[in-house]
């Protein structure tokens, strides 16, 4: 209570070096009568009540303290419990917001559904109802080839996902259907792609020899960030694209793409200046996605589709399109001073 002095802490369980002849623990479960001894069922019954009752037994008084007061001194020293199967069944299942520790004890659990009895480190992560709250290290997956992984729960609850194996095909690593993100390590070689995406959404090639940050959206996967990589060819100077939703979509663009060689029907961009009017460099907060709640500044993907559609992907847009405009653009306005200062 506001105002009220800080309650002396619980240091350990009362009784905690009481010998077993004047403590009851564990305390019965169930009803001990007629023995008139305390139970969780009854309380102290019937028989310890009114003037001619039987006293409480005092190792039952101690029983009682002891178990209130050792599960206080266990979360005054900052231990959560890890998922109980006699708690979920006694409780008809965990409540909404419940947390658990994680059975590896890097981690907390948070329930997102209500009445919940499936264990979150041991069912399908995409149907637990329980999401990774708190977490640390990491998951390696090793040996890929050319067989599709699907992470468990303990694999995604970590935050960094390291990917090893020489491919000889095509791989997707199936992410849980969560609104989360991590950082994923592309350590495999052999000519074939990883795709990092949930059972039923879209997703994300994470190139060889680059770490990228992946976000979910509960649905689709996509790219926030990628690293510069350090290698030659065909995946080297790549750079993430976030969309106007929040990072759904990627794009990758290098430097050897841009050459004239793997083009056709090339064409200056017309009337560029007009083009660019109809764009807006605008400051906004983030609706949804790993940014939501963060102020920003970019332009709108809507006005690309007036100005520059020729550089709209989906609900995002080709960046090296824009730089494209802008470059006309100074071009034409070079242009039109160097008229000017001719006449």
């Amino acid at each position: 209570m506001p105002g009220a002095p800080t309650p002396p802490t619980i240091l350990a369980a009362f009784g905690f070096g009481a010998g077993s002849s004047y403590i009851t623990t564990p305390i019965p479960f169930a009803s001990q009568q007629p023995n008139p001894r305390a139970s969780y069922t009854d309380g102290f019954p019937p028989q310890t009540v009114g003037a001619t009752g039987t006293p409480p037994d005092v190792r039952d008084v101690n029983g009682i303290m002891y178990s209130v007061t050792a599960n206080i001194a266990a979360f005054s020293a900052g231990q959560f419990f890890q998922f109980n199967s006699s708690i979920a069944t006694q409780d008809s299942g965990y409540a909404t917001g419940a947390i658990v520790a994680s059975a590896d004890l890097t981690g907390l659990w948070i329930n997102q559904t209500s009445g919940n009895s499936n264990n979150p480190d041991t069912t399908a992560a995409a149907t637990s109802g329980w999401t990774p709250l708190a977490r640390y290290g990491l998951t390696a997956v090793t040996g890929l080839t050319n067989a599709n992984v699907t992470l468990t729960a303990p694999q995604a609850a970590k935050d960094i996902i390291t990917l090893a194996g020489t491919l000889t095909g095509n791989v997707q690593i199936i992410f849980p259907p969560w609104e989360d993100e991590w950082l994923v390590a592309n350590n495999t070689t052999g000519a074939f792609s990883v795709t990092c995406k949930t059972a039923s959404g879209t997703g994300v090639i994470v190139p060889q020899g680059v770490t990228s940050i992946v976000y979910s959206d509960g649905t689709n996967i996509g790219l926030v960030g990628s690293s510069l990589s350090a290698n030659t060819g065909a995946v080297a100077n790549t750079l993430a694209q976030r969309d106007s939703n929040a990072g759904l979509t990627a794009a990758y663009f290098n430097v050897a793409s841009s050459s004239i060689a793997l083009k056709e029907d090339v064409m200056p961009i017309t009337d560029p200046l007009r083009r660019l009017s109809l764009l807006r460099g605008m400051t906004f907060r983030w609706k949804a996605g790993p940014q939501r709640g963060q102020n920003d500044i970019g332009l709108i993907k809507e006005d690309l589709d007036h100005g520059l559609p020729e550089a709209v992907r989906g609900k995002g847009y080709s960046p090296i399109g824009v730089i494209g405009l802008l470059v006309s653009a100074v071009n034409a306005l070079a242009q039109r001073v160097a008229e000017l200062e001719d006449r």
